[in-house]
This record gives C-alpha cells, structure tokens and sequence, in this order.
C-alpha cells in the first residue's frame, strides 16, 4: 500500500496514511515518518486514548 502512495506523498506533501501501526506521512526531505496512537494501559492491556484529556489531568496526548 505504501509503495502505491508514494508519488501522491510527492504531489501532495500533505498526504497521510492512516495505517494499522499509525499514521505515516513524508517529510520534506522526502522520508517516511510514522506517528503511533496514543493508549493507556488498564490492567496491564492498552486502550486507545480517543480524546485529548483523557489521562483524567492536564496532559495531553
């Protein structure tokens, strides 16, 4: 799937995949990079954290 998307990562720097591991996107130096979701762990198995605020204080992911 990436190797099919990369000439619209070239045309459109803005481009981005949302993936099973994150979401990718290029940079300006033409590099893929990958941004992971952020989870919480609740006994000891990691929920998506779907919200900013949701850690229940000021930090945000």
């Amino acid at each position: 799937e990436l190797a099919r998307r990369l000439p619209q990562f070239q045309l459109v720097p803005s481009s981005e995949l949302f993936g099973a591991t994150g979401t990718l996107r290029a940079t300006p130096d033409g590099r893929i990079q990958r941004t992971l979701p952020w989870a919480r762990f609740v006994d000891g198995v990691p929920q998506p954290v779907l919200s900013p605020g949701a850690f229940g204080d000021e930090r945000t992911p």
